[in-house]
């Protein structure tokens, strides 16, 4: 269920338990301890189309936040609850590598024409 390195992907039903997720799979929202956690999946359970977000998170074992984003979606026939994660680094990372070729390709023929 990974997306990239750093992200993955989970479902949550309507009754608030979580169908897949890496290590949340059968446990209900209500038994989150965690309040990031459980306001992440809340914000989760309230899309009702596609939806963007951008936010701070903190793993246990990290010492500082770092930001992701995620896509969130609701499909209707299953009733589920869809969020797509990842941190905004490996999230934009396809867009540093073209921002590299496009100013490689305009510094080789800004050289080229001189």
């Amino acid at each position: 269920m990974g997306k990239g390195k750093t992200g993955y992907v989970c479902a949550i039903n309507d009754q608030g338990i979580y169908v897949f997720h890496p290590f949340r799979e059968g446990q209900h929202v209500k038994e989150i301890k965690d309040p990031e956690v459980r306001a992440t999946a809340r914000t989760t359970m309230n899309a009702r189309s596609r939806e963007w977000h951008e936010y701070k998170w903190r793993n246990p074992e990290d010492e500082k936040y770092y930001l992701k984003v995620r896509v969130l979606d609701y499909f209707e026939p299953f009733k589920l609850h869809f969020s797509v994660s990842a941190t905004m680094d490996e999230f934009t990372q396809p867009l540093e590598l073209i921002k590299k070729v496009i100013i490689t390709a305009v510094v080789g023929a800004a050289t080229a024409g001189v």
